[in-house]
Parts: structure tokens; sequence; C-alpha cells
């Protein structure tokens, strides 16, 4: 996994005062998805399922969590490393991006794991009834992303080779995509979304968000000198969020930037973070309810946002919208 480390701060970025998307305010409420007390590193995408079950990565790793408001939070065993990004099908089978990399215990710091990535297709049970082989094209295989459309299943490999793949449904490899049509290779394209007939890329270390068209020819880049951390994409209502992981969310209504809402008081350039470092101990930060601290994955539902964070112990920030008056 790679971060950019620079200092600054978009020049153009715009705070919003309030919680509010297409002129619709929110509420900010965390969810509860734990099993009881887990500090383990959550690193997690999100899904949201038909009846509005959210679906999470357990914060030890293994597992999927099904959870929601109202919902008793239940988990799922699975083989997997690490389910970084989770999409659901129409069928409501889980297509899972395993980076193949986690954070686990250790002393006075985390420790690393790293195998294989993997990107798979799962049942509610997280038995894989589907998997997609790595191209071995240009280099490791560490999916961050995949997005799904009638008949074809888009995945980025954005901490591997930083290609963009697109599969046929049954598995078979059929374009790749560097990015350098748009006069930029790729660095880091962490999350995908296919979205109005086109495909929006979060080029995390390009500070871009990178359109193409479904045949991966390049359309336009979004964002440029505004966004710093782009990470994960989803459309509300024909309004674009991008969780950006230094610590808020970016809004673009048709392309067109908004602001960045939830805007975090602390700094990526901070000691342990996304964590805290207490007495040289790396442990989860204090969060502000009103604030992100480093959101990740995002999936919207019923005109509800939720928003997953990176750090120990993990959190799910639900984004409700308020009842028109």
């Amino acid at each position: 996994m790679t971060l950019e480390s620079g200092t600054s701060t978009p020049s153009d970025r715009r705070v919003l005062d309030k919680l509010a998307i297409a002129g619709r305010e929110f509420d900010f409420e965390s969810i509860p998805t734990s099993l009881d007390g887990e500090d383990g590193w959550m690193h997690s995408g999100i899904a949201v399922l038909g009846d509005g079950t959210l679906v999470v990565a357990h914060q030890e790793g293994g597992a999927l969590v099904l959870a929601g408001p109202g919902v008793q939070a239940r988990s799922v065993t699975t083989d997997l490393t690490e389910m970084h990004c989770i999409t659901a099908a129409p069928d409501e089978t889980l297509w899972i991006a395993d980076n193949g990399h986690r954070y686990v215990h250790g002393t006075p710091d985390y420790s690393e794991v790293t195998r294989p990535g993997r990107v798979v297709r799962v049942g509610l049970d997280g038995v894989v009834v589907q998997e997609l082989a790595d191209p071995g094209i240009g280099g490791p295989w560490s999916p961050t992303s995949v997005s799904v459309t009638e008949g074809s299943v888009w995945v980025a490999d954005g901490y591997g080779s930083s290609l963009i793949h697109r599969f046929d449904s049954d598995g078979s490899l059929r374009d790749t995509i560097d990015g350098g049509e748009s006069g930029l290779r790729f660095a880091c394209p962490h999350g995908i979304l296919v979205r109005g007939g086109e495909l929006y890329v979060a080029d995390r270390e390009n500070r871009r968000i990178v359109v193409f068209a479904e045949s991966g020819v390049f359309r336009r880049t979004v964002g440029e000198g505004v966004v710093h951390s782009p990470s994960s994409l989803a459309d509300l209502g024909g309004t674009l969020l991008v969780t950006e992981l230094f610590g808020s969310l970016a809004l673009f209504e048709h392309d067109v930037y908004a602001g960045h809402l939830g805007v975090s008081p602390r700094s990526h350039l901070e000691p342990g973070w996304p964590n805290r470092v207490v007495d040289g101990t790396t442990m989860a930060p204090a969060v502000d309810q009103g604030k992100f601290n480093s959101p990740h994955g995002i999936a919207v539902h019923d005109g509800s946002v939720y928003v997953t964070e990176w750090m120990i112990g993990g959190r799910v920030v639900w984004l409700r919208p308020r009842p028109v008056e």
C-alpha cells in the first residue's frame, strides 16, 4: 500500500459548514459493527444489500460482518486476507477485492501480513463461487476495487501494477488500461466506479479523478487541484461522492466541484496517523462524531451514505438524510 506523503493541502478546497448533498441535509452517525471490543486495524470496503444490510470486513480480518441500523451484527468466516473493496452483485453475491495485505496486532506497533492478492465472488455464507485470475501484466497483483456492470467486471489493481482490467462475466480478460492516454499513467488507481456509461477512477497518488468511456477511451479529468487523497467513489442521485483518505468527503455536482464535508481537524502527517501514538504504543484514534478521520470505502442506499474508516477498530459512518419537511 502506498500513501501520498506531501504536505500540501489543495488551495482551492472549499470546506462546507454543514452536511448537505444536493440541497438536502444529513445527520452524521456511527453504526456499531464491532463484535465486542476488537482492536484490529480495519481496512474495509462496504456494500449494501437490497434489504439495507451493510457488509464490511471484520476488524480482525478473515471474516465479513453483516450489520446495519437496527440489525444485530453477525460474522461470516472467509479464507480471505482483507476485504478492501466489497461490491454487491445483482444476485446479492459479493465481489471482493482482496489486496493481500493487512496490519495485525503487535507491540508496540502493528505488524504486517502479506499474501497474494485475489478478486473473488462469494455468497453470503462466505464461500467462493468465482475467482478472477491474476492477468500477469505489469507486476504484482494487489487489487483494490471492483465495479460490476452487465457482462463486465472492472478491477483496479491499485496497490500492485497500477492498472485497471476489464473481465467478461466468465472471467476472461478483455481490456487493460494504464491511464497513459490521459497524459499521465495511473499511480494507485485506488477506487473505480462505472457511472452513466463511463468509468471513474480515483487515481490517488496523482490526486485526480480520471474518466473513461467503457471502451477504455479517455474522456476527461475531474478534481485536479481540489482532491488530495481520492480513494473510493459513489453516486447519490447524480452527485459524485469521493472519500478523501486524509479526512474528508469531496462532492461533485455533474463533475463540478462543490466542496468537502466533515473535514478532519487532524493532519495525516501526525505521528501514528490514522491512529495515534501514546507512550510509544500505536492505538485507536480519538474520533470526532461530526468529522471524518480517514474515510476509505463508500456505498449508498435508499438516500443514505455509508463510509468506512481506515484505522484501528474501524468506524462505519452513516450520513442519514433528514426528513423533508
